[in-house]
């Protein structure tokens, strides 16, 4: 029996050794290579005899690259430009970034150069130049950086890359002392870049601001570098400027730009007294022009004096009735005359408004307030019934009809017409108290769109994305994805595998974005809804939540604050999927509510704050502690999350509990509309995934 077992021990081990020195890049499945690969085994995949086959042999090339066995690659070089394989472009962007990681920048650029040579047109040209230029950047090496972010602009048709190079154009031109030329080109970003946010230019201009000196720009240059760094906030730095200017020296229309500037810097000041000297000057000077006016009457109107502020402001309109500063005018009229209690010229005044500005919302609204409040109902509804035409108000419109008349017709058509938001929201809950049947709010699954790979133009970046995505090189595969997307008029297709492959990669901001470009309409098929609401982190958030709160609410939040992006960083310093101030989270980290050992709690709070767990475990905590604070009160949690308890607190005391009249009279615009679009998302994912829609008490 020993003899036999034996045996059979020694027949296995031939066995496996033969299975072993068999297993080659010609013998294994793709699935075992590919999977290999994704792994990071690359050392397994070295081992195994050279591949033949095209896709094999990017694979192993790569795996000598990751495991910097140099020498082997550059045998094989030669060897690769005489070929037409469809990978090689992106073998020699992965070549140069490697040089580049390891500091080499020769050989990285000798690699560029071969890229460039090989693919004169590749889109990878702009990422790897940009990557030479940044680590140019961070290692001194300005004229590089400069000449190579040129470079970058010249190859880009992306805003994205054409941004980032104007960004270190910056920095490098800074660095060589042409600090004006970086300032007015930084001024040139800001305003032409809708994506360049003032949080970053802030943090670009920052740690030049005290050598940027006005004697070196000339009159209207100062004006402009001035104005630039008030919308930054870097007031006194703007004032400096401000005072180096002679008014004489500017031409008409800039003089009038100077007055303006200087106004609002002296109305963030408070300084009321420099303000009229300012503004009488310009009187006697200039004469009752129509910005003169119009400070003047935001100067008494601010010093609380509204009955002169409502003279000049009627002066002004008088004057000018098509002045650039009607509206504006019309609405602080308005204001001073319900302060000082003129309600029939109030009255006068919104009815000009809405008669002078039809295309505008907000006066219709406030007329319907106004109305509601005083029990006036026939003209409150005269006022919903004007702002049923504003598409994006009709919801609005519908449900405060229902408020006044109990129709349930209004309930019924919000439904109807599937635009989910806070309205539906109520509408549908009124609608369901009523014991009537509630539409479920999205369509039947249907077929989304599919790229037709037969109909592409340049299918060739297809097949190279297809390939990337498969062996989750994701940067790669992005690169030839959205190069097709710029390239082919069949959008769709690529849209819902733009979704597909950020959610694959882990970019759900992005994945959400290009789901929200496949809805047509406004009720969305379930399939397609689900990526729009979708359940990303829900392990860690039930785990989070615990039995407390339901995971929903949390994913609905999370939505609202970050569209799940770990890294989103907000205007005012918040951090994260959750939106966390750093202060917020020390607070909690103090008080002992998560389980973060000792290094962790020492670590910055900032960086712990980009760590997704991390951030969540915070964020869930402090929401734990406001819910027990308003004792599981819906709208005080909610509210509080964003504008903080004790802003509620007074809220509380002083809003009609009326959920509608509580949500219309918060003070803070952004609590307000973030109040909504949490509620929103709460619907939206309890009806997608909970099969309906039972939130606890509102207060």
């Amino acid at each position: 029996m020993r003899v036999r077992g034996l045996f059979f021990l020694g027949l296995l081990l031939i066995i496996g050794v033969a299975v072993l020195f068999s297993f080659d890049f010609n013998s294994a499945s793709e699935a075992d290579l590919y999977s290999l690969f994704r792994q990071g085994d690359y050392e397994t995949i070295v081992s195994l005899p050279k591949p033949t086959e095209e896709e094999t042999l990017f694979l192993y090339l790569v795996s000598l690259l990751y495991l910097d066995q140099e020498e082997e690659i550059e045998k094989e070089i030669p060897s690769l430009q005489t070929k037409d394989y469809f990978w090689l472009d992106h073998f020699l962007y992965l070549y140069s970034l490697h040089f580049i990681e390891k500091g080499d920048l020769e050989k990285a650029t000798m690699a560029k150069e071969k890229l460039e040579n090989s693919f004169p047109s590749s889109p990878l040209l702009p990422y790897i130049t940009l990557s030479l230029a940044q680590y140019s950047l961070q290692n001194d090496l300005f004229a590089s950086a400069l000449a190579y972010s040129i470079q970058v602009l010249t190859y880009s048709e992306s805003e994205e890359n054409s941004l980032s190079a104007l960004k270190t154009i910056f920095q490098s031109l800074a660095h060589l002392g042409y600090l004006e030329e970086a300032t007015l080109l930084l001024r040139h970003i800001y305003y032409d870049f809708p994506t360049m946010s003032s949080r970053v230019s802030r943090e670009l201009i920052q740690p030049w601001i005290s050598q940027i000196s006005p004697e070196k720009f000339s009159p209207s240059q100062r004006l402009s570098v001035a104005d630039f760094l008030f919308s930054l906030g870097f007031r006194t730095e703007a004032g400096v400027f401000l005072d180096q200017i002679e008014e004489a020296l500017l031409p008409p229309s800039l003089q009038k730009n100077m007055f303006i500037l200087r106004a609002r810097f002296l109305l963030g000041e408070e300084d009321w007294k420099e303000l009229e000297r300012l503004i009488n000057e310009n009187l006697l000077r200039k004469g009752e022009r129509e910005e003169i006016l119009f400070y003047r009457g935001v100067l008494e109107q601010r010093k609380a004096n509204y009955s002169k502020a409502v003279q000049i402001y009627e002066r002004l309109l008088f004057l000018y009735p098509d002045s650039e500063y009607a509206f504006n005018t019309y609405q602080n009229l308005a204001f001073s005359l319900r302060i000082m209690g003129e309600e029939q010229k109030y009255l006068e005044t919104m009815e000009k408004i809405t008669l002078c500005f039809p295309e505008k919302s907000a006066p219709f609204w406030e007329l319907f307030q106004f109305y509601y409040n005083k029990n006036q109902l026939p003209l409150a509804q005269e006022m919903l019934e004007k702002l049923k035409s504003f598409p994006e108000e009709k919801n609005k419109a519908l449900f405060w009809l229902f408020k006044i008349d109990s129709s349930l017709e209004h309930l019924q058509e919000i439904v109807e017409s599937g635009k989910i938001d806070y309205y539906y929201v109520r509408a549908w809950q009124e609608l369901k108290i009523r014991g009537e049947n509630v539409p479920f709010p999205f369509e039947e699954e249907a077929i989304l769109p599919q790229v037709d790979s037969t109909n592409l133009s340049y299918p060739e970046h297809w097949t190279k994305y297809q390939f990337l995505a498969k062996i989750e090189m994701w940067r790669n595969a992005e690169i030839e994805i959205l190069f097709l997307l710029s390239k082919n008029s069949q959008k769709k297709g690529l849209y819902r595998e733009l979704s597909e492959f950020y959610a694959q990669k882990g970019d759900y901001q992005k994945s959400i974005l290009y789901s929200l470009y496949l809805q047509e309409g406004e009720k969305i098929p379930l399939n397609l809804a689900r990526q729009i609401y979708p359940e990303f982190f829900l392990p860690s958030i039930q785990k989070l939540a615990g039995g407390e709160l339901d995971p929903y609410l949390i994913l609905a939040i999370v939505r609202a604050e970050s569209f799940f992006d770990p890294v989103a960083v907000s205007s005012a310093g918040a951090i994260g999927l959750a939106q966390i101030m750093p202060s917020t989270a020390l607070w909690v980290i103090e008080k002992g509510w998560t389980n973060f050992d000792d290094e962790e709690e020492d670590e910055d709070i900032s960086l712990l704050l980009l760590n997704a767990e991390k951030n969540l475990e915070i964020g869930i905590s402090y929401f734990s502690y406001l819910w027990k604070r308003f004792e599981g009160k819906l709208y005080p949690a909610i509210c509080s999350y964003n504008a903080g308890p004790g802003r509620v607190d007074q809220w509380l005391e002083t809003l009609s509990p009326d959920p509608e009249l509580f949500v219309e009279s918060i003070p803070f615009p952004e609590t307000q509309n973030y109040l909504k679009k949490v509620m929103a998302n709460y619907f939206a994912y309890s009806l997608l995934y909970q099969g309906d829609f039972n939130p606890p008490p509102y207060f």
